[in-house]
């Protein structure tokens, strides 16, 4: 996840109340299932041209594509991330943005050892959580390729929960360490890691809760709560965030 300056816990209706203003409408998608997805197809055909061979994970439905480093065709060169972005726009037409510039790309290629694309939505609204991305890991004897990015096949409309109960229960939740607490909060499309099936991709807000230990004998902890913040009728509250922990078990159809 692309990290934001903290705020404090008191702060934090303010930064979704704004969020939700700034952010206009957006949907809610239908994913692909992976067992709708070919195994061959024209974006895994592009894949072997760089001399990578590729499978798609059977529970995510998740493209991993694998290759020598000895093999010159695998070398992360200008042609080669071109070959892995024609290949992921394929997999779904979203907006791909690297998480580097390009005076460090010229100094890296081709020796780089790790490089990724964060990817956007809607008019570039970033995908956040563990998936939404494109990873390039070259080791000394192998080249990993990792298009964690799911296909888009229908929109639904959606609107906005009441910012109230999106941020009210995190700061009820976490009110006994507030003089202590940073709040690290992101919004945007939220998608999960390659090892996960996920069949809805909607709005959310991650918030990372930090406390510092200030002692000697404190101890630092870190913690991530995850809520929606839009529904769309006849799609549960939480589907699509997968496992992972709001403030509070939503029953309600805000």
């Amino acid at each position: 996840m692309r990290r934001t300056c903290p705020i404090r816990l008191t702060d934090l209706g303010d930064w979704v109340s704004d969020a939700v203003t700034g952010w206009g409408d957006l949907p809610i998608y239908r994913l692909a299932a992976p067992n709708d997805l070919p195994a061959l197809d024209l974006t895994v055909e592009s894949f072997r041209t760089a001399g990578l061979s590729v499978v798609r994970r059977r529970d995510s439905g998740i493209i991993e594509a694998r290759g020598r480093s000895e093999d010159p065709r695998t070398l992360i060169t200008p042609d080669f991330l071109g070959i892995v972005l024609e290949a992921s726009i394929r997999e779904d037409p979203r907006e791909y943005l690297p998480d580097f510039d390009d005076e460090t790309l010229r100094a890296l290629l081709p020796e780089s050892q790790f490089i990724s694309f964060r990817s956007g939505v809607e008019g570039g609204t970033q995908v956040i959580g563990p998936g939404g991305k494109v990873s390039i890991f070259r080791t000394a004897t192998a080249v990993w390729v990792d298009v964690t990015v799911r296909k888009k096949v229908r929109a639904y409309s959606s609107r906005w929960r009441a910012p109230r109960s999106i941020y009210i229960p995190c700061q009820r939740e976490f009110a006994p360490w507030r003089e202590q607490i940073e709040v690290e909060p992101l919004a945007g499309y939220f998608e999960l890691s390659k090892y996960e099936t996920q069949l809805i991709l909607r709005p959310a807000f991650v918030f990372i809760f930090s406390v510092a230990g200030d002692t000697e004998n404190a101890v630092s902890w870190q913690t991530i709560r995850v809520e929606p913040a839009t529904v769309g009728d006849e799609i549960p509250l939480r589907a699509g965030l997968g496992q992972w922990q709001s403030s509070r078990q939503e029953t309600d159809n805000e």
